[in-house]
């Protein structure tokens, strides 16, 4: 597991200042970064549905590869990171949606 590409992209991915500082960030980076990858895989856990279709389908190999290595590294996080890590998650299991 590259965890140095997978920091990076994680640090690209999150919020570092506004509303939403420490949280991913409210729209999935540009296709085909290492950013959207990570963004995609934190989501699915976080808040699947925002999830877009359309960045898992076109993924190269190289690509599905980094997004397997990036869900290993989210799912072997604590649970907590996964309600904190999207805003919108947050919210909705303060309201008891999830």
């Amino acid at each position: 597991m590259n965890t140095e590409r997978i920091e990076q992209a994680k640090v690209k991915a999150f919020s570092t200042r506004g509303p939403r500082k420490g949280h991913l960030k409210a729209a999935c980076p540009p296709m085909g970064t290492d950013e959207a990858i990570f963004w995609q895989a934190a989501m699915m856990r976080c808040n699947p549905y925002k999830v877009g279709m359309g960045h898992m389908i076109f993924m190269t190999p190289e690509q599905r590869e980094f997004y397997a290595q990036c869900e290993a590294w989210v799912a072997a996080q604590h649970s907590t990171w996964e309600v904190g890590a999207d805003k919108d998650r947050a919210q909705l299991t303060r309201l008891g949606v999830y």
